[in-house]
């Protein structure tokens, strides 16, 4: 039986493949060992938990707390200039009915 193609080529074409495959794998495994182990990163995470409803209720109630104190501050600022015409009104009528006034 003749054999038209030769199978030399291919077979050693294989056979360096693997040769190569080899060393890489065994040049990898004894680097390896001679690797220092991974640092290992531990993370510390220190977090609080925020309550959004509970702060947004916390300002509406400070925001109404301030209004209330405004409209407060406004009505006695209101009262204070009424008791002041009062009695500059008083003081008129008073300075009206005094028989000393200057005419």
């Amino acid at each position: 039986m003749k054999l038209d193609k030769s199978y030399i080529l291919p077979s050693f074409l294989a056979i360096l493949v693997h040769v190569i495959a080899l060393s890489i794998v065994m040049t990898e495994w004894q680097t390896s060992s001679k690797r220092p182990p991974p640092v290992e990163i531990k993370q510390r995470i220190e977090a609080t938990l925020i309550d959004i409803d509970s702060l947004l209720a916390q300002q509406k109630k400070q925001d109404n707390l301030a209004t209330k104190k405004a409209a407060e501050k406004k009505s006695a600022e209101k009262k204070t200039a009424e008791k002041k015409a009062a009695e500059q009104k008083a003081a008129e009528f008073h300075l009206s009915l005094s028989p000393f006034r200057q005419v």
